[in-house]
């Protein structure tokens, strides 16, 4: 899981590197991976929550989730604002509501939407024992979302939350059922490449999709699209043994939300043209330099920026 997740941050990265280039924008190197590269990460949370256990009351979970993710949210909500105004990109009212309201800001609307999406999950799955029950409601929810996003999401930015959550909600769920078929499957080379074809053709197929922002295009695929990516994506990293994939996914939330600002700061700044091909492939090695440096002073100095609360000994 960690070395997908590292996987998964490398092309969150790409993706939002090549994003500023109109031209590769809609090609399908970033095409390819805008079409499961954040579905990945929820799917990934729903099988480790089904590899952990359910075992924790209500209460507890969501006091957990609470603390691991409303403060990285704040705090880098606050940093990311203060990079956009820096830069000349900040409209600080509307940020400052969008951040209240659990929108977010450019990538911090992934923390919220994780958050709840694992809440919601857990809580149903606690009150509601009957299995085909939890799961027709989990399809319910993950369907209106779907009609939320393809219909609602101009009518108010509320709608928007709305419909992340309850999309990323329905990937939690496929993650949690695909962990013991993912773990009892194990593709031959010449299969990941086949699934790798068929996918790649449905990505462009389907044409650019961005979950933030609720553009699906045509739903079906763009859920096929979803889960046959993070397939991919973790039969991959069954092949591979890396650790320093495996140490950028133990990471992936001290870059997913620093990764954008240092994005902005070097488009504004430093006169080179990072966002063709090559240069933006000079700018993710420079970026990921700069992440080591980060996830060794947050996690060494400051890891309660990013909800590691250290807990208190017990006294004899």
């Amino acid at each position: 899981m960690d070395i997908a997740k590292g996987i998964g941050i490398l092309l969150v990265i790409i993706a939002h590197i090549y994003a500023f280039n109109p031209v590769i924008r809609d090609r399908l190197t970033v095409v390819w991976i805008y079409s499961f590269h954040m579905p990945l990460f929820f799917i990934i949370a729903g099988m480790l929550l089904k590899y952990k256990g359910t075992d924790e009351s209500i209460k507890d979970f969501i006091i957990k989730k609470a603390k691991a993710f409303i403060i990285p949210y704040v705090f880098f909500s606050i940093v990311t604002i203060g990079v956009l105004k820096l830069v000349g990109e900040a409209n600080i009212k509307q940020m400052l509501i969008n951040t209240t309201l659990f929108i977010g800001v450019d990538v911090l609307w992934f923390l919220p939407a994780l958050m709840f999406s694992e809440i919601i999950f857990y809580v149903t799955k606690k009150l509601i024992k009957n299995n085909i029950i939890f799961k027709i409601l989990m399809l319910c929810i993950y369907i209106a979302s779907i009609f939320i996003g393809l219909k609602l999401n101009e009518s108010s930015r509320i709608f928007i939350l709305i419909g992340r959550v309850g999309i990323a909600t329905g990937f939690v769920t496929i993650g949690y059922y695909l962990l013991e078929l993912i773990n009892n499957i194990n593709f031959k080379i010449w299969q990941i490449a086949i699934v790798f074809v068929i996918q790649a053709v449905l990505a462009k197929v389907n044409a650019f999709v961005d979950l933030n922002n609720l553009v699906l295009n045509n739903a079906i695929l763009y859920t096929i699209n979803s889960i046959l990516g993070s397939w991919l994506i973790i039969e991959i990293s069954k092949k591979i043994n890396c650790n320093e994939l495996a140490y950028l996914g133990k990471n992936s939330l001290i870059i997913m939300v620093t990764h954008l600002n240092l994005i902005y700061l070097f488009r504004k700044y430093i006169n080179f043209n990072f966002f063709t091909y090559s240069g933006g492939l000079l700018l993710l090695v420079i970026l990921l330099l700069i992440e080591i440096i980060i996830i060794y002073l947050v996690n060494k100095y400051f890891p309660f920026i990013i909800g590691k609360i250290p807990k208190k000994e017990k006294s004899n």
